[in-house]
């Protein structure tokens, strides 16, 4: 126990305090070269830890981002194994296959993040968009249409055709 005025107790204190602190900035700094931006941090974050569905998601956004679309879509993957109603990663895996064509497999991925989360905004507006590619007509204007009452910010605009009238997307 230190005593208020107690000389010796209070530079022990002081020395342990300094000794901590230093090992803290050593920690520290030992790891900034994971910190420096989320392809390190979150790389790193996968790396060290198993079935974390979190940061296998963010990985993935983060590689899609960079243009690596084959890694992406092995940790969107991962993180649906980790925790298969992980809406945000059946939607983005939804996209990368939607931009390779594989509009089934698509349509898959993005109903099941709608039945995991049927307020999903952008799972309504990629379904939504994959059906009118492929010609799926009444249920994309549905799932515009819903997407629309959900974020009309998000929403495809209207647009006049050549006879002034208002057609849908």
């Amino acid at each position: 126990m230190l005593l208020v005025g107690d000389r010796t107790g209070q530079r022990a204190l002081l020395l342990i305090t300094l000794a901590v602190s230093i090992c803290l900035v050593i920690v520290a700094r030992s790891n900034v070269p994971h910190w420096k931006d989320n392809y390190s941090l979150f790389g790193q974050a996968v790396a060290v830890t198993e079935h974390n569905h979190v940061m296998e998601h963010n990985y993935g956004i983060v590689l899609y981002q960079r243009g690596e679309m084959e890694k992406a879509e092995k940790y969107f993957r991962m993180s649906i194994a980790s925790k298969p109603e992980q809406h945000g990663s059946h939607t983005n895996l939804g996209v990368i296959l939607a931009e390779r064509r594989q509009y089934d497999e698509a349509i898959k991925h993005f109903l099941l993040s709608l039945q995991y989360n049927s307020t999903n905004v952008n799972a309504h507006l990629n379904l939504a968009q994959v059906y009118q590619i492929i010609g799926r007509i009444p249920e994309a204007r549905r799932h515009f249409g819903i997407a629309a009452e959900l974020d009309p910010t998000k929403a495809p605009r209207r647009t006049k055709g050549p006879d002034n009238r208002t057609s849908a997307p």
